[in-house]
């Protein structure tokens, strides 16, 4: 008696896309031929199983779960392995800047104050300040919600940026 079972293969993909997208590729490191691949959301079958080729296989574009797959020797009724790993696929919302607390006048050179960003969705990436009204900005290793300012000699604008993962970045107004 000769005993077989499925090789195991990674499964591959998954990852962050933003709202609005269409999801990310699913797929399967390498396959075998006498074999099909059956992606799984948990418990539930997602389309047709795939029949081995011998290379990997592509499940195509999937929206937000967690994926597994599963390999049954097709010779073989019952004779199935699940595969190595997930493949996770996230949908983040498309980030919000937000609004900067305050516009204040302040006196040149003798000054301190905190500004504050509310309204945001998404990480703060980083803070921005300008002195010539936007034209350049100048990167500010900062990703809290506070950003504290000291003795300016020129009017600055200050803004936040935000991410997502898979997103385009936003500012703060």
């Amino acid at each position: 008696i000769t005993t077989s079972q499925p090789t195991l293969y990674s499964v591959t993909g998954g990852g962050a896309y933003c709202a609005g997208g269409s999801g990310l590729a699913v797929g399967l490191s390498d396959s075998e031929t006498g074999v099909e691949y059956q992606l799984l959301d948990g418990l539930t079958p997602i389309g047709l199983p795939e029949p081995g080729t011998g290379n990997a296989i592509s499940f195509g574009v999937q929206p937000p779960a967690t994926y597994n797959v599963l390999a049954t020797i097709i010779a073989l009724s019952g004779c199935s392995r699940a595969m190595t790993g997930a493949a996770t696929v996230v949908e983040n919302p498309q980030p919000v800047g937000g609004t900067v607390s305050s516009s204040d006048v302040v006196c040149s050179g003798s000054n301190s104050g905190t500004l504050t960003l509310s309204g945001h969705v998404g990480t703060i990436a980083r803070w921005e300040s300008s002195t010539n009204g936007g034209g350049t900005w100048n990167t500010i290793t900062n990703s809290t919600t506070s950003q504290n300012y000291n003795n300016l000699a020129t009017t600055t604008e200050y803004r936040a940026v935000l991410s997502n993962a898979g997103c385009v970045n936003s500012t703060s107004s």
